[in-house]
C-alpha cells in the first residue's frame, strides 16, 4: 500500500481562478484549503482523510451564527453527522448502479 499527501482545494466552478463551492441555506462561497490524504492500494483508494478549518467554513458558510458556534464539539458533530449521512447516501446509489 502507498500514501499519497495532496495539498489541494474542494474542486468545484472557479471563479476568479479561484475554486469555491457553494454552501448553508443561502447559499454562500465557501473557498476551503483542505489538506487531503490518500491510501491507495491496487490502484484503489482504501482511506482518505482531509483537515480544513472548520470554524472558517463554518463562518463563510452560514455568516454570524457559523462564527459563533463554527469552533463547538457540537456543531463539528453535527457536521460530521451530516457529511457520514450524504456519503453513506451516495454509496448505496452506487451500489444500486
Amino acid at each position: 500500500s502507498l500514501y499519497l499527501i495532496l495539498s489541494t482545494m474542494i474542486p468545484g466552478a472557479a471563479q476568479n481562478g479561484k475554486p469555491f463551492i457553494r454552501s448553508g441555506q443561502k447559499k454562500r462561497k465557501v473557498h476551503n484549503k483542505i489538506k487531503a490524504r490518500f491510501k491507495l492500494q491496487d490502484s484503489k483508494i482504501i482511506a482518505y482523510l482531509d483537515e480544513f478549518n472548520v470554524h472558517q467554513s463554518a463562518t463563510q458558510a452560514v455568516g454570524f451564527s457559523g462564527w459563533v458556534i463554527g469552533w463547538s464539539a457540537y456543531f463539528k458533530k453535527k457536521l460530521g453527522l451530516q457529511t457520514n449521512a450524504l456519503l453513506n447516501r451516495f454509496e448505496n446509489e452506487q451500489k444500486s448502479q
